[in-house]
């Protein structure tokens, strides 16, 4: 879906996102996390977004898809 300039929403508890080493890649600046017990909470925080947040953070996954492509072929061993 970020290869398709779309915002991440991910859910769920306990676990890190990756990195890759790379201090641009804040994943607050082009995804929404939320826990599993916020579930309900999801489509009324989204359909109260900004428009102008929402293009911001389209940007920002267009710019951090490359750093994560690369990233993901570190992860499976491809040079």
């Amino acid at each position: 879906a970020i290869s398709a300039g779309c915002i991440p929403i991910l859910i769920g508890d306990g676990y890190v996102l990756p990195t890759f080493d790379n201090p641009e890649l804040d994943w607050r600046s082009f995804s929404f996390k939320f826990a599993e017990s916020e579930m309900d909470q999801i489509e009324p925080f989204l359909r109260g977004l900004d428009e102008t947040l929402i293009r911001k953070m389209h940007d920002n996954v267009r710019d951090v898809y490359p750093i994560l492509e690369r990233g993901t072929h570190l992860v499976e061993g491809i040079p």
